[in-house]
């Protein structure tokens, strides 16, 4: 049995095969085909070529959309050092991170996001002054320990096989944070 494309068009349609012949054709009228007309007739890929279109023939060719490529992951990171945090294994080259992140033993949690040139979270900063959060357009990650102690994470690198955290510290801030991400290429 042919596999079949069917396209539904303004005045009419067609049912095409697979090899692009006419199985069952119904007059039409076609005017002002744009660009995003022929994008919406997308069904998969293949060619399908229209006969008697204006004054000749046109040839649309459809290609699949290019794949997406998402992970989620965890990794648990001491917050007194303050040594690059490599993640790979993603297998592709993320173009945005969103991350979710927090330490069990105290309230220190948050959510921030990068996509390697602008970094942004929003973080609990009740360890500091109760009821408080803090919002930061240069920090992925922040986690506020008590009053002069806090860690700060920002993506350095989208790499290859997945991407670095560069972390910085202020006063002495200990404990494990754990941290979520999911990584889109």
């Amino acid at each position: 049995m042919t596999d079949t494309s069917y396209l539904n068009l303004q005045s009419g349609s067609i049912l095409f095969s697979e090899d692009g012949q006419s199985l069952i054709s119904t007059q039409f009228k076609i005017t002002n085909l744009t660009d995003v007309d022929i994008a919406n007739l997308n069904h998969g890929s293949g060619t399908v070529k229209f006969l008697g279109v204006g004054s000749g023939s046109s040839t649309v060719t459809f290609q699949d959309a290019p794949s997406q490529s998402i992970k989620a992951g965890g990794v648990a990171r001491d917050i007194s050092l303050t040594s690059d945090l490599s993640v790979t294994g993603l297998g592709f080259t993320p173009k945005a991170v969103i991350f979710h992140y927090g330490m069990p033993t105290d309230e220190p949690m948050g959510v921030g996001m990068s996509d390697g040139s602008f970094d942004g979270a929003v973080a609990n900063y009740d360890n500091i002054d109760p009821e408080q959060w803090d919002v930061s357009q240069t920090q992925s990650i922040m986690l506020f320990i008590s009053p002069g102690n806090y860690t700060l994470g920002k993506i350095k690198s989208l790499d290859a096989d997945g991407f670095t955290l560069e972390w910085a510290k202020t006063g002495s801030p200990t404990g494990t944070a754990y941290i979520n991400y999911m990584a889109i290429g």
